[in-house]
């Protein structure tokens, strides 16, 4: 079971809510250096307080994303290194990202197997009642989406990304999306404000089911490596920038700090 393996351990981070925009360069580097041999798995918690499009890794912006709107509200648009479609990131929206070890955990190799063991581990920890997995990639209530998933895969390293939402306008991906192109069958032919809703939870309860303290890290006792591991990571993040594609004012925003320290998911339930 996901939530009970021996010996899991992971980096993690909370970021307090009042950050600007998520460190998806970060997220990056930590999987580059995991595939490399280098890294170590992690796990970061995050939030933007600002309106934020991010695009799938092959997302188009003509074909996904309403950029006019976009401009017009001072709104960026970045591209994520994992795929699936374009989200809107904001109050209310709390991501996750997760870079896990192929080689450790060779079960999450199986595409479909690696999503029901990580979507799994979150229906178990927040313990809503109705909260299931939907489409293979969505976590849902009542046939309303409120996280979507996508992962990037390489021979020794997996980067998985995840929304839940818990207090989202969804007018904000009425405005900033198209209508995608491809729907799961659970959506229909609903457009993004009847099909998106928000977990019965705060941020604070989605947090401390995560095991996570705003603005703090889990500071547990540090394995033989894990800072130089991270002394690699950050000199290469040094000279990586966020993949910006729009920003308005032409500000270029860089990944925060982020100290790798080992820490086990409690079991379950």
């Amino acid at each position: 079971m996901w939530d009970r393996p021996p010996g899991l351990s992971l980096c993690y981070k909370c970021l307090p809510q009042t950050d600007s925009l998520p460190d998806l360069a970060l997220h990056t580097a930590l999987y580059d250096a995991l595939e490399s041999g280098a890294g170590t798995e992690a796990l970061r918690v995050w939030e933007s307080a600002a309106r934020v499009v991010v695009l799938g890794r092959s997302g188009v912006i003509s074909r996904d994303v309403e950029a006019d709107a976009c401009a017009a509200d001072g709104v960026a648009i970045v591209r994520r290194d994992s795929g699936g479609g374009a989200v809107v990131l904001g109050p209310g929206c709390l991501n996750y990202a997760l870079v896990l070890s192929l080689e450790r955990r060779p079960q999450l190799r199986d595409v479909r197997a690696s999503y029901r063991q990580i979507l799994g581990w979150l229906v178990r920890r927040l313990a809503v009642p109705g909260l299931e997995i939907s489409a293979g990639s969505d976590l849902a209530i009542a046939g309303r989406k409120v996280s979507g998933n996508a992962q990037r895969r390489g021979a020794r390293a997996l980067l998985h990304h995840g929304t839940l939402l818990y207090a989202f306008d969804a007018r904000a991906a009425e405005r900033y999306l198209k209508e995608p192109a491809r729907r799961p069958d659970y959506r229909g032919d609903r457009r993004h404000a009847e099909f998106l809703g928000n977990l019965p939870l705060s941020v604070r309860q989605i947090r401390d089911a995560l095991h996570c303290k705003p603005g703090t890290a889990q500071t547990g006792r540090l394995k033989p490596g894990d800072r130089q591991d991270w002394q690699r990571i950050s000199g290469k993040m040094r000279r990586k920038s966020m993949p910006v594609l729009s920003v308005p004012g032409g500000q270029n925003f860089r990944p925060s700090s982020f100290l790798p320290a080992s820490f086990a998911i409690p079991k379950g339930p």
